[in-house]
């Protein structure tokens, strides 16, 4: 299906072909009518976290929209899965980092605890950056979302990466990386763990205890970039190049 002009929704609702579905939600309303100003006869994509569905607007009254489902779609999980851990960074900071998370096709993302973390995780801070994650699935059409999971301990990174191969560290000392992209082409490993330190850098404690776990360091420039440019960057060169 191409949906490159068609806008897209998160609604977490089910659906089948041919259903007829009333939408009455505030909210949801709103952006189609007043925000997209979504025409009769016009189509748009809603989806959630397993299904994609084409849709045509059939009525628009002052309180409701009537659509069809036309075509049920299975969301696809991008491969290789890519695990992003990122160190918690402030918090506009963070929120950018997320949102590149999902628009550059992360399968999950797994913020972790280390010696320089410029922010505090709260449990509000989940509902906030799931938001930003639906938002930026809606504006690049990546259904299969990545899941963000609850921060770790960078000791508790390592144990929990311990059987994945491909495990890289973003450094900007690090070794080039088009010869990891390279030998990927050959390995055809399906599991990529990324890792970016925060604003102020891992301590040198902290990397050699990455290093001697096996992850690989790898620069992105010869120049410094902010972390949330490095997820970007990082994360957009993986999918594009593997």
């Amino acid at each position: 299906m191409n949906n490159s002009h068609e806008f897209s929704i998160f609604l977490d609702l089910n659906f089948v072909e041919n259903q007829i579905f009333e939408i009455s939600q505030d909210k949801i309303y709103h952006r189609i009518v007043r925000v997209l100003r979504l025409n009769i006869n016009e189509n748009l994509v809603l989806f959630n976290k397993n299904f994609h569905y084409s849709c045509k607007i059939l009525e628009i009254s002052k309180r409701s929209i009537k659509i069809i489902i036309l075509k049920k779609i299975v969301n696809i999980e991008l491969k290789p899965s890519i695990t992003l851990c990122i160190s918690l960074l402030k918090k506009e900071a963070f929120q950018e980092a997320i949102y590149y998370a999902c628009e550059f096709g992360a399968n999950i993302i797994q913020p972790v605890w280390s010696k320089k973390a410029q922010s505090k995780w709260q449990d509000k801070d989940r509902e906030r950056l799931e938001n930003i994650i639906i938002s930026a699935a809606e504006q690049s059409k990546n259904y299969n979302f990545p899941t963000l999971k609850s921060p770790i301990s960078l000791n508790d990174l390592i144990a929990e990466s311990k059987n994945i191969g491909n495990k890289l560290f973003f450094d900007s000392k690090g070794e080039e990386l088009m010869p990891f992209i390279k030998d990927r082409e050959s390995k055809k490993t399906s599991e990529i763990l990324i890792f970016f330190g925060p604003e102020a850098d891992l301590d040198p404690e902290e990397k050699l205890l990455i290093k001697n776990a096996g992850f690989n360091f790898y620069r992105l420039t010869s120049t410094i970039l902010r972390a949330q440019s490095a997820v970007q960057l990082g994360l957009g060169i993986l999918r594009a190049l593997i």
